[in-house]
């Protein structure tokens, strides 16, 4: 429990052993071995003695038993398919999800400050910090902002951007994220045309914002938005000119496709510095913690009843975002080892009594002749077609059952062909296995030994 917790690194999750949950999986398997161990116990005592002294065998058993007990295997290699197809697909998803770009530098390190203790003016706290933490030896721009990635942000409806007709019932949402100067020099993320906010643009001067590449497409299609104006709400005057547009980036989580988004100058709009970026120059050996430490220490020179709830890379914030996908692939990809196991130890446990009972048929085959690969072969033959059955009857079952994880998924689709193959190859590679070791064993018969049964 306390490894899966620390694999996933899922935060705020109270995670403890939970004695219900225990009880029912100790009844379950005790009822399990129970049903599963009596019933052919009470085979046993139906044996027709007679008929099983003609069968000539050392095991006995009947062949309805043994059919049942190749039924077993089959289901559960189906099952095995299933959970294996499950789990590719759900490690794929994290795969694909950890090579999203965000479209900001992960580097960045990122302070979550909580500034509901302090009664100064927002903005110029903000700018207080960002004068004194610049000024750090090793910083090489710092910038502040009202959200940070994942979140969320403030949602305004009905924008109205001048010269755009809206189509009926179109969606007029867009997220709006306040951010000072120097903020997209300070996450990396590119301005494609026109200029960043200046210090002269604040409260009193011309109302101004950036859209990002999404916004441009949307409502600008083409034309070069730089100097357009727009209004938070049809009926208001189109007084915001946008004076630059930058590359999308990832603002929730990486799954999500980039939204709208207008950028406004904190200085002008507001609020207080929420979230603090920092773009480190090259440490030279001096460390992240040293760093985090020196800022640390300039926030509560500033004012003492900031409280910092974080500080880290980006990066780590982002993982923060992949936990439960972390999560629910190692979990998948663990039950899919577990059923891998108790299929190569059902089918081992089929063959070695097929191989006990078939004893003196492989030792007389042995004493006409018959060369030792051909009792390999035919253990081997065995055990891999009821595999084989299995498998298909798992690959067929799988075609609508793996839309049941399709809601889970991203970049991958529910019947990927690769994942299909992958599984199957898994699969056939441990049934081989599994059945190697009983058919070396009827190969190791020798004749005159298994004659003596007769």
């Amino acid at each position: 429990m306390h490894a899966l917790l620390a694999i996933s690194d899922v935060q705020g999750v109270d995670v403890h052993m939970n004695l219900p949950v225990l009880a029912f999986t100790v009844t379950i398997s005790c009822a399990a071995a129970v049903v599963f161990g009596l019933a052919p116990a009470l085979q046993g005592n139906r044996i027709d003695a007679w008929a099983t002294l003609k069968e000539g065998s050392v095991a006995g058993g009947s062949r309805r038993r043994l059919n049942l007990s190749r039924l077993l295997v089959v289901t559960q290699t189906a099952l095995s398919v299933l959970l294996l197809i499950a789990s590719g697909l759900l490690l794929k998803t994290f795969l694909n999800l950890k090579a999203v770009s965000p479209g900001f530098d992960q580097q960045v390190l990122e302070a979550n400050l909580d500034t509901s203790l302090v009664s100064e003016n927002g903005v110029a706290l903000g700018n207080e910090l960002l004068e004194r933490i610049s000024s750090l030896s090793g910083v090489q721009v710092a910038s502040f902002s009202q959200f940070g990635f994942g979140q969320g942000s403030n949602r305004v409806c009905c924008i109205a951007p001048e010269g755009y007709t809206p189509y009926p019932n179109e969606d007029k949402n867009v997220r709006v994220q306040a951010v000072s100067s120097g903020y997209f020099r300070a996450m990396g993320i590119a301005i494609l045309t026109g200029r960043d906010f200046a210090t002269t643009d604040r409260h009193g001067a011309l109302r101004v914002a950036i859209i990002n590449e999404t916004m441009a497409r949307d409502y600008f299609r083409g034309v070069n938005p730089v100097g357009k104006r727009f209004a938070w709400w049809p009926t208001d005057p189109k007084d915001i000119e946008i004076i630059g547009v930058v590359k999308n980036a990832k603002y929730d989580n990486l799954r999500q496709e980039t939204p709208r988004l207008v950028y406004t100058s904190i200085l002008q709009e507001g609020p207080g510095p929420n979230f603090l970026q920092i773009r480190a120059l090259p440490l030279g050996g001096r460390s992240v913690a040293g760093l985090i430490a020196d800022c640390r220490t300039a926030i509560r020179l500033v004012n003492t009843n900031i409280r910092v709830d974080s500080f880290e890379t980006l990066t780590t914030v982002v993982n923060r975002t992949l936990a439960p996908d972390r999560l629910v692939s190692w979990l998948s990809a663990g039950f899919g080892i577990v059923a891998l196991l108790l299929t190569s130890v059902g089918l081992y446990g089929i063959l070695a009594y097929t191989v006990a009972r078939r004893t003196s048929e492989f030792g007389i085959r042995m004493a006409m002749g018959a060369q030792r690969i051909t009792n390999l072969q035919t253990v081997m033959k065995e055990g891999l077609v009821l595999v084989g059955i299995g498998m298909v009857v798992g690959l067929v079952a799988a075609l609508p059952l793996s839309h049941l994880v399709a809601s889970l998924l991203f970049g991958v689709q529910p019947h990927d062909t690769m994942t299909f193959v992958v599984a199957a190859t898994i699969l056939i590679l441990i049934a081989a296995a599994a059945s190697y070791v009983p058919a070396r064993r009827a190969t190791a018969v020798q004749p005159l030994t298994a004659l003596k049964y007769e």
